[in-house]
């Protein structure tokens, strides 16, 4: 499998939206053409030439784009954290998911997303990290089959996804 055909399954199995996995091939094929059409925003994360985009950089921003990832970061509380989860697509669409007993817990971003895979799991469902190499923390709600696949294929890539 090439390398664009393993950032388009990583784009599937984080999203449906086949806009997402369209971005990141996007970005790999021509990083100029998609900082062009993405620059406002890119600029403001910090990357200000083409060399500088990369497939995890359009992943998460397409992922966000698309209404199916949330970003937090390790300074954010336990309150900030579980208002984020909430808006995770399959969190939201899980039946009896209560996450107000999560907002109690210490530790910042991740523990409450650690407690968080413990309160979904039994619906089926994951909250994943993707490691973009800074301090924000983006997570994605999946089916809870597709992790071991998912972390697979990222590494493929040379990224890091992981389940806190």
């Amino acid at each position: 499998m090439s390398t664009m055909e393993t950032w388009g399954e990583l784009a599937r199995l984080l999203s449906d939206d086949p806009r997402v996995a369209a971005a990141v091939t996007h970005a790999i094929d021509d990083p100029a053409g998609y900082f062009r059409e993405h620059e406002e925003a890119l600029l403001d994360r910090g990357i200000d030439e083409p060399g500088r985009v990369s497939g995890v950089i359009a992943l998460v921003d397409a992922l966000c784009s698309a209404g199916e990832a949330a970003s937090v970061d390790s300074r954010t509380g336990a309150d900030g954290a579980v208002v984020a989860i909430a808006g995770l697509p399959r969190v939201h669409a899980a039946d009896d998911v209560d996450l107000e007993e999560v907002a109690l817990v210490d530790g910042g971003a991740e523990a409450v997303v650690s407690a968080a895979n413990r309160l979904i799991e039994p619906a089926g469902v994951a909250i994943v990290v993707i490691d973009e190499g800074s301090d924000a923390l983006p997570l994605v709600s999946v089916p809870a089959d597709r992790v071991p696949t998912l972390q697979r294929v990222a590494g493929r890539v040379d990224v890091v996804i992981r389940m806190p």
